[in-house]
């Protein structure tokens, strides 16, 4: 049987919760399917309902839509990288252990993210 057979199946994800904050905006969140289970990751971008096209799944009508459609893209893939890098040292994949492997890398989101994290930590 092939090792991607089981491949994990992403998806973003707007307002899971069918809840806006305070600012009538909802999270963007990534959603994980594998054999029927799901799990979630946040791309920490809060849009208005008006700003997010569902049958896309992309940002619209937002100064930035570029940018985060670009941000959440890129998210998507480095969860995919992190999956792959799991099934080429021989890991049975899962939902479990791709999540904490997600939140033990600790990998910047962008140069930007890393630039700020070695500033904090400089002396």
């Amino acid at each position: 049987m092939n090792a991607f057979t089981h491949k994990i199946v992403y998806r973003l994800v707007y307002n899971r919760k069918n809840r806006l904050n305070a600012k009538d905006e909802a999270l963007v969140q990534i959603e994980a399917l594998h054999y029927g289970r799901r799990c979630y990751f946040s791309t920490h971008i809060y849009l208005k309902p008006a700003q997010w096209n569902e049958r896309k799944q992309r940002v619209v009508h937002h100064p930035l839509a570029k940018e985060l459609n670009w941000k959440l893209k890129e998210q998507l893939l480095e969860i995919e990288r992190m999956e792959m890098a799991l099934w080429r040292h021989g890991f049975q994949v899962t939902l479990q252990l791709l999540r904490s492997s997600i939140r033990r890398s600790k990998l910047p989101h962008s140069f930007l993210d890393f630039y700020l994290s070695e500033l904090q930590t400089a002396d």
